[in-house]
């Protein structure tokens, strides 16, 4: 990949992870990479590489092109709430966007360039405070959502639970409400579907499709606009 591409790059690490067992920890990553792949293929174009994990509790990946990395960002959070292996369970989130000097798909770690650089140095800016993800913008005009909009989600995501959780991550997959009750994630604890109405009633207590989907679609625009 050349320099003058732009992705999104997102850096992470678990909140709660030494809770996790080790069996559990694999588990949870095993999952979310599954996930993630889902998330990809609703997304003709979408970067297609996978989670990768490094210093046990930390990950990252590509999220490409680059007006999915809210989109992304916000999936992989509820993911990790959503198969909620213990209790509290969450990641920190560092989203940068910017070019590439050299990119290893399969080696993240490997890679660098000012889309690396962004992400790192964002996860490093939350330290072990609220909130749990932030965003380095490349481009002053986009420092609204940095500053004001990201805060704000992150109150509202640190808030889901276990059902909205779920019921996020089959929205952003493209399901109808009947598909999400059937979703591994969504399944009771006695392995049951929830009823189309419990994922309605838990889309609506979030307000997700009056007051999230707006301003997704609206960020989505921006990033995309601002990096065609």
């Amino acid at each position: 990949m050349t320099k003058t591409a732009t992705i999104a790059v997102l850096t992470g690490d678990l909140i709660g992870s030494r809770r996790l067992s080790e069996p559990q920890r694999q588990h949870l990553f095993q999952e979310l990479n599954r996930l993630w792949h889902e998330f990809a293929a609703a997304r003709p174009g979408f970067a297609k590489g996978d989670i990768q994990v490094f210093r046990g509790d930390g990950w990252q990946a590509l999220a490409s092109p680059p007006q999915h990395a809210v989109n992304a960002a916000i999936f992989v959070r509820a993911s990790v709430k959503a198969l909620n292996l213990v209790d509290g369970i969450d990641t920190r989130i560092g989203v940068g966007i910017g070019a590439v000097d050299s990119l290893k798909p399969d080696h993240l770690g490997d890679s660098n360039g000012p889309a690396f650089i962004q992400s790192g140095e964002a996860l490093d800016s939350l330290a072990n405070i609220a909130p749990a993800w932030a965003f380095k913008p490349p481009q002053a005009k986009l420092n609204d959502i940095a500053l004001a909009t990201f805060p704000i989600m992150d109150l509202a995501i640190q808030r889901w639970t276990k059902a909205e959780s779920a019921a996020v991550v089959g929205s952003l997959l493209g399901l109808t409400q009947e598909a999400i009750a059937k979703h591994r994630l969504s399944l009771k604890d006695d392995h049951q579907a929830p009823s189309r109405q419990a994922i309605s009633d838990a889309l609506k207590r979030i307000g997700w499709t009056t007051h999230w989907l707006p301003v997704l679609q609206h960020i989505e625009s921006r990033l995309s606009a601002a990096f065609s």
